[in-house]
């Protein structure tokens, strides 16, 4: 649930990993424990975690939320996913 309620998620489902901060939100979690989720998400598919451009890939966030039904938020979505594809062919940070 905290990465969907980032502000800065892209409507791609991209977003800025930021462990320190998400780290903090809680007494009880710490950097590595955050990792450790990350990880276990990314083992299941559900994300696709890239920690040297320190950024998530929540897959199937165009389809889940709804963005599809949307005509101009999927377009929008579509140009930040052909723009990622286009930076990772490259070799390129892919940060949006």
């Amino acid at each position: 649930m905290l990465l969907l309620t980032q502000r800065d998620l892209s409507y791609a489902g991209l977003l800025p990993m930021r462990l320190k901060r998400w780290a903090s939100r809680s007494k009880t979690t710490t950097v590595e424990s955050v990792t450790a989720a990350l990880a276990e998400l990314d083992a299941s598919r559900f994300v696709i975690t890239d920690h040297d451009a320190e950024e998530v890939l929540i897959r199937s966030l165009i389809r889940r939320d709804g963005v599809y039904k949307q005509p101009n938020l999927l377009a929008g979505a579509l140009r930040e996913a052909f723009l990622l594809a286009a930076r990772a062919e490259l070799g390129i940070s892919t940060t949006v």
